[in-house]
């Protein structure tokens, strides 16, 4: 059964901008060193980020609570899926599900928080 869906679009730009401005600052308030080890790795790196916040946002929108950003953590499995992992794990009978996709311009997310 599912208990919560959550959408997040970002302009890439925008991630962009906030990291011109605040730098390292904003990048280490949102993101985990893994998140930014794997991001930076990347051609266009600004989209593997806007990707990881969105994630967060609609992870938070999902659940319906507020939660830090560096709680949430995305990762990808040896396939390329990303999937989440919360500080606080959920609880048992909760599973969540991440689909991301970007390009040149956007970045959106999209998590399904399934009951079991």
């Amino acid at each position: 059964m599912i208990k919560g869906t959550g959408i997040d679009i970002v302009k890439i730009e925008r991630i962009k901008r906030a990291t011109d401005k605040w730098g390292e600052r904003f990048l280490r308030r949102i993101f985990s060193e893994d998140e930014l080890n794997y991001s930076l790795s990347k051609t266009n790196f600004f989209e593997s980020l806007a990707a990881r916040f969105a994630a967060k946002e609609a992870f938070i929108k999902a659940m319906g609570i507020r939660i830090d950003f560096k709680s949430i953590k995305i990762y990808n499995e040896p396939s390329g899926r990303p999937y989440l992992v919360i500080e606080k794990p959920l609880p048992l009978n909760l599973r969540s599900h991440l689909t991301l996709s970007h390009d040149t311009e956007y970045a959106i997310a999209m998590v399904i928080i399934e009951e079991l």
